[in-house]
């Protein structure tokens, strides 16, 4: 028989409230999110600065004037004038929320932030962004805070970005595959 008088115990790594105390900032590096989160929200930003892109060529032609360049140097010279970086500007602005999206999906996990830098490196992008899509989150708290309950919108267009990421690789390999499957039927 346990003693009355002995100190009750309790599991202070427990998360009691099912995520649903984390109130952080999706666009603040600090917080975790689910993979479902993560996709999310980098397709609402993707969607957000294509449209922000689209409107600024639009209104300024610079579209036309980039479909239509024959000469490299014209290119570097679209993106050092007025337009051209205010288009940079936004992209630039794209990569910073895109590494604090990483950056949350990596506490999830329970990885420091700090491997976002890989995300500069060529090739090494790929494979690692496959992995932050791949790799479980912590069950319950972690060294970076308590879960995060995903709502359902996030779910549906995390599955929807999922759908366009596995159409997208279809593409590219069926893309690669093309020449071969063609060429070796002549």
């Amino acid at each position: 028989m346990p003693n009355p008088y002995s100190t009750p115990e309790s599991d202070l790594h427990r998360d009691l409230n099912h995520g649903e105390g984390d109130i952080t900032s999706p666009f603040s590096a600090k917080g975790r999110f689910s993979r479902y989160s993560f996709l999310a929200w980098n397709l609402l930003l993707n969607m957000a600065i294509l449209l922000i892109v689209v409107v600024i060529m639009g209104i300024t032609g610079g579209a036309a004037s980039l479909l239509t360049v024959e000469d490299p140097n014209e290119i570097i010279a679209f993106y050092t004038s007025g337009v051209g970086l205010i288009v940079l500007a936004v992209l630039f602005i794209s990569f910073v929320f895109t590494i604090i999206f990483f950056i949350r999906r990596l506490h999830d996990t329970n990885m420091n932030g700090w491997w976002a830098l890989l995300l500069v490196i060529p090739i090494v992008n790929v494979i690692f962004g496959l992995f932050v899509l791949i790799k479980r989150g912590t069950e319950g708290p972690n060294s970076y805070g308590p879960t995060r309950a995903t709502p359902t919108w996030e779910k549906v267009l995390g599955i929807i970005a999922l759908i366009i990421i596995v159409l997208y690789f279809v593409t590219i390999i069926t893309a690669i595959a093309m020449p071969f499957i063609v060429g070796g039927m002549q």
